[in-house]
């Protein structure tokens, strides 16, 4: 503190010195603190006469900092220089600068303040705005990357939470008809307080507007609200943000960004409601696909019981095989699962005494019985919901060199699936017994895979079928 010695200012009391300083002022004993003198414009900005301010202790005219009733100004009052006082129940927040100086041989200590109350609402608001406009970023990015409307509304929780510490918020979300309940976030428990204001606001005042709940010790809660609306002005939930105390008044800008913050959660949730809805149709599609690959199969089972366990035993070490290439990707899965599980559905139209009969097959026999992928394909792609499976059947017995029916396709012409089943139809067949001979065991199933690995059958789904087998443990169950 700088020392000014003031050697003759002509005047008779201290009070002359504050009269003429057009700001608030008083005047300090050096040694005791005691406030000697005021001016009017200090006693404007507390709520004490001056006859309550002279000869107290200047530390006792500002509030405390770990006083509980300014807890939420902590932030600010970190800095030293700025104090608060209280005006009838208003919080006044001011600079203060002061210097030392000698007045008839006495130390005294000059202290001014500056009143930045407005200054610091302006910043506060412009901080908030900057929080909302990243709240609002980041409840964006929460819709593209959340999968369902669960993980969004837990996601915008947390949002609301990280950016609004300070302030209360609240957010209930209507799922299927039925009420969630609403989650507030408040380091005060203020939900716990207004359960029932809560469940009133949201349960039925789903409309932009002010709240206000009185306590007993007539405090206020400030809340305003705004609705969840889809673009048909359904009702989806609602938002709300509330403020404990009186202090704080929500005006035009809050109303704005609050409506703005309701308008991009119900974007997103209509997105969501949206996806929700193609995944039902998409899951009821794949309910018939099954429903449909079901019948088949048990239609065949009942013509030709060995050819459909022989179906079953494909499916099981393809659909292993899968897994291993592209475990992650639940349609190739499901194709594979659908396909392997009907991929000789051809063969209902063989007579069953050709596919029982023991002895060698003719020549001629052979090619009729090769007609069964095309038969299968023909049978499967009348249904447009299994065209896929129907190509995956109609390749199964493509190989990569082109030696392989009905088109004689090679390489990358063959799709993956069809290229999976080829292996595990050969292996299984291979290893099983057939009607015209007996097993053969799975070291001659894999001898014969390991020997058209890169020329009939593709590498790769070669390796992975030998990994299985013999470092997985693979058996038919």
């Amino acid at each position: 503190m700088k020392k000014l010695e003031l050697i003759d200012m002509n005047v008779n009391s201290i009070s002359e010195i504050l009269t003429a300083i057009p700001v608030a002022a008083i005047i300090l004993d050096y040694n005791s603190r005691k406030i000697l003198e005021v001016n009017k414009y200090y006693l404007n900005l507390c709520s004490l006469s001056k006859k309550e301010l002279i000869g107290k202790n200047s530390t006792d005219i500002f509030i405390n900092y770990t006083d509980e009733e300014c807890y939420q100004h902590a932030d600010i009052l970190k800095n030293k220089e700025i104090k608060m006082l209280k005006n009838y129940g208003n919080y006044i927040y001011v600079r203060t600068l002061e210097n030392e100086f000698i007045y008839k041989k006495k130390r005294v200590i000059l202290q001014l303040f500056i009143d930045i109350t407005e200054q610091l609402k302006v910043r506060n608001g412009i901080e908030r705005n900057i929080k909302v406009q990243y709240a609002l970023k980041k409840i964006n990015e929460a819709a593209s990357q959340k999968e369902n409307i669960n993980e969004f509304y837990i996601e915008v929780k947390l949002i609301l939470h990280e950016h609004y510490s300070s302030l209360g918020l609240s957010i209930q979300i209507k799922e299927d008809n039925i009420d969630t309940e609403p989650f507030v976030i408040n380091r005060n428990d203020i939900y716990l307080q207004h359960k029932q204001d809560f469940i009133k606001i949201h349960n039925e005042g789903l409309i932009e507007n002010v709240y206000k709940v009185k306590e007993k010790n007539e405090e206020i809660l400030n809340i305003l609200a705004v609705p969840l609306q889809n673009k048909n002005g359904e009702v989806r939930g609602s938002l709300c943000c509330f403020f404990y105390k009186d202090d704080y008044v929500y005006d035009k800008s809050d109303r704005e960004y609050l409506i703005f913050a309701a308008t991009t959660i119900s974007m997103c949730l209509e997105r969501l409601y949206t996806e929700k809805e193609l995944k039902k149709t998409y899951h009821k599609l794949l309910k018939t696909q099954e429903s449909i690959i079901h019948i088949l199969a048990n239609a065949l089972e009942v013509k030709d019981p060995y050819t459909a366990g022989h179906q079953k035993r494909v499916c099981q070490l393809a659909y292993e095989m899968a897994k291993k290439i592209r475990p992650k990707d639940k349609d190739f899965l499901q194709r594979i699962k659908l396909a392997a599980s009907i991929h000789d559905i051809g063969k209902i139209y063989v007579p069953s005494e050709l596919l029982t009969r023991p002895g060698i097959i003719k020549d001629i026999e052979k090619q009729f019985i090769n007609l069964h992928a095309e038969v299968g394909y023909n049978l499967l792609s009348k249904e447009q919901s299994l065209s896929d499976i129907a190509q995956i059947v109609y390749q199964h017995h493509e190989r990569m060199d082109g030696s392989g029916y009905p088109n004689g396709m090679k390489g990358e012409m063959i799709c993956t699936e069809a290229k999976i089943i080829a292996v595990a139809d050969t292996v299984e067949a291979i290893n099983s017994f057939r009607p015209y001979r007996q097993a053969l065991g799975m070291s001659a199933a894999i001898d014969e895979i390991k020997g058209g690995a890169g020329v009939i059958y593709d590498e790769e789904v070669v390796n992975i079928c030998v990994d299985l087998i013999e470092n997985d443990s693979f058996s038919f169950s």
